[in-house]
């Protein structure tokens, strides 16, 4: 069964838990390229532990994403902002789309890490993410936003962590140097969930 498209922010789910029907698993993700050093020892079990995370609407003064394009594996998909309503992370109406944790800072801000989160599957198949896994280090991502501009990265890591392991204060920290995080699912399905995140890292060039 599909349930809505939306994050559970109780316990060790944290915001990445993707909530698709029992379909077959991403594939095995081997970890690939450079994360940054504070990311190796920062895990975070626990939602309390994130920081800047935050249940108030609004966007960040920087300009916002609307489309995101990654030539290595055929992405070019519209981007929403999507906020914390009643304790959970709602995804775009169309879960074709990809959300953009607004929350958070903008891809081309000049510090905090940015977050895009899309689904491996939707209820009518393969998701905006369902090839994230296969991203290599060097692999070009680009963003859009809505004055025109573009704001360029390279993939610079890749991993999957077990949901209770993700290393979430890092992910949402608001004050480090720019980085672009885009999350999905991954893994073996247990139930209606998958078990694994899949986390791809790029930098600004």
């Amino acid at each position: 069964m599909i349930r809505r498209p939306a994050w559970s922010l109780a316990g060790a789910v944290l915001l990445v838990a993707l909530v698709t029907g029992a379909s077959s698993a991403s594939g095995a993700v081997r970890p690939a390229g450079r994360l940054p050093a504070s990311w190796t020892d920062d895990v975070a079990p626990g939602i309390e532990v994130v920081p800047g995370l935050a249940d108030e609407a609004g966007t960040p003064p920087e300009v916002r994403p609307v489309l995101l394009r990654i030539p290595a594996i055929h992405v070019d998909v519209r981007v929403a902002p999507v906020g914390v309503r009643d304790g959970e992370v709602v995804l775009p109406r169309r879960d074709t789309r990809v959300g953009w944790y607004r929350n958070g800072a903008a891809p081309g801000a000049p510090q905090g890490t940015a977050v895009l989160l899309g689904h491996v599957r939707t209820a009518a198949g393969p998701g905006p993410f369902t090839s994230l896994a296969r991203l290599e280090p060097g692999d070009a991502v680009r963003v859009d936003r809505e004055d025109g501009s573009t704001t360029r990265f390279r993939v610079t890591a890749r991993r999957r962590y077990h949901k209770d392991d993700l290393p979430a204060s890092a992910l949402f920290a608001p004050d480090q140097r720019p980085l672009l995080v885009l999350i999905t699912c991954g893994g073996p399905v247990e139930g209606h969930h998958y078990r694994d995140n899949v986390v791809v890292v790029a930098e600004p060039v």
